[in-house]
């Protein structure tokens, strides 16, 4: 027998962990009529979607009108103003007295939206971070379906589906829609946005250990959009882990571990201070929504059985081929719809928040559903010549189907209105009943420079200005009203004050924002503001709104540290005017005056003696407390105290507080800026009351402690002449930024141990 002669040289090195990876399906190129296809679906249903977004408008200096965006502009022009603020510690005082700035409330849209004013206005600047996670959404879809390794008709139909999704109507303010961003909700869907697009990378670094890097930046982007978006990323990604365990784990465990390490350490720099101190989160109320079938099947019977059974199917066919991610998608969706059913009843989740994955999820498995029985009606009909275009057939019945009932509810064409007693304003499509769209992008993103009271407006922003030149910097709470002829909001939007610090560089600041989670000061603001205005911007169940009192809200506003007081019309006026002892007129344009609250101050002496709550009430119960006081009495002259010295009386929670006199400190030279107060007492040891929202990382010099009183400021008891309380970072600060730099320098020794080994 004859043997065969021995190699020579080295012996090649075999790498038994590369054996024993388990093989992936390689994803075979797209051919090139195919993928120029498939683009083009992709973008038509970009343009499609951005043809319900107002497109005349975007690039208008107008800021949008009616809508919560109207705040939004404010954080954004604090992100501008202070750089500084999007770390942890960030502090501004725009509204409520003061409030711990992108600290919680997610801070990445906005800061996005702050380099863009860094090219485009702010105005620009804030509609296009409103429009362009909806308008990207299908191109998201398409490249996570890619990412995923999904083939054939699959990645262009998924984003033909989220056409009909952003248009889906059935809840307007759940965030991921139209309706959403149109009302000022745009952080959610940059969560969907980036939420698709770390899914994607995840099953592709499970299956292949490439993209460890861009990750871990989308997961980071998916973690500071919305806590809700974040939360369905991570459930999605734990499902993807799971489930391709064999994949990864023998030789892509390392890529994973560290990118998963990174990202997590990354994002604790937000999400680190934001759980710690979740308890400072007044509690917003909103009442669950048990209609369960209305919310979770909400089109008629015909498109809800038609949209069930497409998904079945689609669920059934990414189960027999093994589409993991698609199996992903149904497991985070199916769990979406029983959340929905399972949040308890006043929680800090709102159960209508998780709806939209539950929508999303639906709508991507029907166009799984789809491609499958239009790939057999296609392979039945056996034509050569529509072979190339198999791949885009489904996403081509999705999309002209979306654009032809969204065209209708939309009002795009011409369409037969049934007005009977059970359908009156609905429009019928191939007999599908097709309830209107009420919203409309043009007059909200028209904004206010198109009304026909804007020279109005812009005398009213020069009023303020011009006060704050010549009287000062302050708080301010109005009462605009409303038109006299049509019952509408005053330029159409009851919060334009809102952005007053833009207008004033953040000299004049209203009592009342956008951001009522971000503040525990909020819930007594808002009470405040509507014993001065009979007509509030916002209405949330745990917000007091107490009927008007012109008197008695004056001496609210007091109690807030308000020092200016905007009214509209002869009425309001003549009011404010009785009270000669309590308001002062400054100056006035048109039909608005401007009053200043008598004896108004940031730091004020106390009458009595402040009483402490015992037992002590935790940080998360203070407000509710303050809000059952406020009712009482005593509100305006006894200050309710967390802590305190042992000199001081105590009262049980619920109880009227005694109310003991006390000697004045004499105030004297009151100096304050953002984030400082400074101020000097004639007599030492008597209690202070410093008028700005308590939160963790306020120091005091000059006094031995700082104490929570209501209904969210601070008490001090000063043991010098001079005190200065001044906002800083905390230890816990200062981990979150340690963690988030730590996260960096790991993404950055990834990047170079990969660089290396590539070379």
């Amino acid at each position: 027998m004859t043997r065969m002669p021995r190699p020579v040289g080295p012996r090649p090195s075999v790498d038994a962990q590369a054996l024993a990876q388990p093989r992936s399906p390689a994803t075979p190129p797209v051919p090139l009529i195919a993928l120029v296809a498939e683009l083009a679906v992709v973008l038509a249903s970009c343009l499609v979607v951005l043809r319900g977004l107002a497109p005349t408008y975007l690039l208008t200096d107008s800021f949008p009108i009616g809508t919560d965006s109207t705040g939004h502009a404010v954080g954004i022009w604090i992100d501008i103003a202070n750089p500084a603020s999007i770390l942890p510690g960030g502090w501004s005082g725009a509204m409520f007295g003061g409030y711990p700035a992108n600290q919680l409330y997610p801070p990445l849209a906005n800061a996005i939206a702050a380099l863009l004013a860094s090219v485009v206005p702010l105005a620009v600047a804030l509609k296009l971070i409103t429009v362009l996670p909806v308008v990207l959404l299908p191109l998201a879809a398409y490249a996570a379906a890619r990412l995923a390794s999904l083939r054939g008709a699959l990645p262009p139909a998924i984003a033909a589906a989220m056409v009909p999704f952003v248009y889906d109507t059935s809840c307007g303010i759940c965030g991921g829609n139209i309706s959403s961003v149109i009302h000022g909700e745009y952080a959610y869907s940059w969560g969907l946005l980036f939420g698709l697009l770390t899914l994607g990378c995840v099953d592709r670094l499970l299956r292949t250990g490439r993209g460890p890097l861009l990750t871990t930046l989308l997961a980071v982007a998916a973690a500071w959009s919305h806590p809700v978006t974040a939360a369905w990323v991570l459930v999605g990604a734990l499902v993807l882990t799971a489930f391709r365990r064999r994949e990864w784990w023998p030789v892509n465990r390392r890529s994973v571990g560290l990118s998963a390490l990174a990202a997590t350490m990354i994002s604790a720099l937000w999400w680190l201070p934001f759980l710690w101190r979740h308890e400072w989160m007044p509690l917003l109320g909103f009442s669950k929504r048990t209609d369960y079938f209305y919310w979770l099947l909400p089109a008629s019977p015909l498109w809800e059985v038609t949209i069930l059974a497409l998904s079945v199917l689609g669920v059934v066919t990414a189960v027999r081929r093994r589409q993991i991610f698609l199996v992903a998608v149904a497991l985070s969706s199916a769990l979406a719809g029983l959340l929905f059913v399972l949040i308890p009843d006043g929680s800090q989740l709102f159960n209508l928040r998780v709806l939209p994955f539950w929508y999303m999820g639906r709508w991507i498995l029907a166009a799984v559903g789809i491609c499958l029985l239009v790939d057999l009606a296609l392979s039945r009909l056996a034509i050569v010549t529509l072979r190339p275009w198999r791949a885009v057939a489904a996403s081509v019945v999705i999309l002209v189907m979306s654009v032809l009932i969204v065209g209708t509810t939309w009002g795009w064409w011409a369409v037969a209105v049934r007005a009977d007693s059970t359908t009156s304003g609905r429009s019928s499509l191939l007999g599908i009943e097709i309830p209107p769209q009420t919203v409309g992008a043009d007059e909200v993103f028209a904004g206010f420079e198109s009304r026909p009271d804007a020279p109005a407006l812009a005398s009213l922003r020069t009023l303020l200005v011009d006060a704050a030149t010549d009287l000062g910097c302050g708080r301010l709470a109005w009462d605009i009203g409303a038109d006299s002829d049509t019952g509408e909001p005053t330029f159409g939007d009851e919060n334009v004050l809102w952005q007053t610090p833009l207008w004033t560089a953040g000299c004049i600041a209203p009592i009342t924002g956008i951001y009522v989670d971000s503040s525990a000061t909020a819930p007594s603001a808002f009470g405040a503001a509507s014993l001065v205005s009979p007509r509030l911007g916002i209405e949330l169940p745990s917000i007091p709104q107490y009927t008007y009192d012109l008197q008695v809200g004056v001496e609210r506003l007091r109690t807030m540290g308000v020092r200016y007081y905007l009214t509209q019309g002869e009425a309001a006026t003549s009011e404010a005017t009785s009270l000669t002892d309590q308001l002062t007129r400054r100056t006035s344009t048109g039909s608005w005056t401007l009053w200043e609250v008598t004896e108004n101050s940031l730091v004020s002496e106390l009458a009595h003696e402040p009483v402490v709550v015992s037992p002590r009430v935790s940080d998360g119960g203070w407000d509710d407390l303050t809000m059952e006081y406020g009712q009482s009495n005593l509100y305006d002259s006894v200050a309710l105290a967390q802590d305190g010295p042992a000199g001081w009386a105590r009262v049980a929670p619920g109880l009227q507080p005694p109310a003991l006199p006390t000697s004045p400190a004499g105030i004297h030279d009151i100096e304050t800026t953002d984030d400082t107060i400074s101020f000097s007492v004639a007599e030492v040891g008597r209690p202070v009351l410093v008028r700005v929202s308590a939160y963790p990382g306020w120091s005091v010099e000059g006094a031995p402690a700082l104490y929570r009183a209501s209904p969210n400021f601070y008490l001090v008891v000063p043991a010098q002449a001079r005190v200065t309380l001044t906002h800083g970072k905390t230890p816990l600060d200062v981990v979150a930024i340690a963690a988030g730099l730590t996260g960096l320098a790991l993404m950055a020794a990834m990047a170079l141990t990969r660089r290396k080994s590539h070379n």
